[in-house]
């Protein structure tokens, strides 16, 4: 369902919710589970690239957070910090297949080596190398799904084991 330009400025903030869970707890005692910490805003503290953020993933070993945003035609990168959950800004990549009309779709490899980004109206995936240390991403490649006779990519998903990647048009 698309959004409104005065409701997507509700999408231009990262908030962190961290939940911790200790072998003691109860079921009863869940009630609240979650407890708001921490407000990441676009262009505030130096954060950028969170204008209009659509998706979002958290890498397998939970030391990076990646975030894509269509005002921003871009992927954000954050470091996490694995014991807080605290989220820090790190870096910014330019995209081309992020419009503001556009869902985006962020999945990581399982191993951790890849990030995959889409945008409906693109027709296509593009695909990141990623430093498993820094987070960092380098392109590899675009997966041309318009060329193949499909558009508008609804969602991407990953295999477990990494071997596959699903796609609805």
């Amino acid at each position: 369902m698309p959004c409104s330009s005065s409701s997507r400025a509700l999408f231009s903030v990262i908030m962190l919710i961290i939940a911790i869970e200790t072998p003691s707890m109860t079921l009863a005692q869940t009630e609240n589970f979650f407890t708001f910490n921490l407000v990441l805003k676009d262009g505030i503290s130096g954060v950028d690239g969170l204008d209009d953020v659509f998706a979002s993933a958290v890498s397998p070993d939970g030391k990076h957070l990646y975030a894509v945003a269509g005002g921003d035609n871009s992927i954000s990168l954050f470091q996490r910090n694995r014991t807080t959950g605290f989220l820090t800004f790190v870096d910014k990549w330019q995209v081309d297949v992020a419009s503001e009309s556009d869902d985006h779709y962020v999945v990581i490899s399982p191993d951790g080596r890849h990030v995959y980004v889409t945008a409906e109206s693109a027709d296509s995936v593009l695909v990141f190398g990623r430093n498993i240390t820094s987070g960092l991403l380098n392109y590899v490649e675009l997966i041309d799904l318009g060329s193949l006779g499909f558009g508008d990519v609804r969602r991407i998903e990953i295999s477990p084991d990494g071997e596959n990647l699903f796609t609805t048009v």
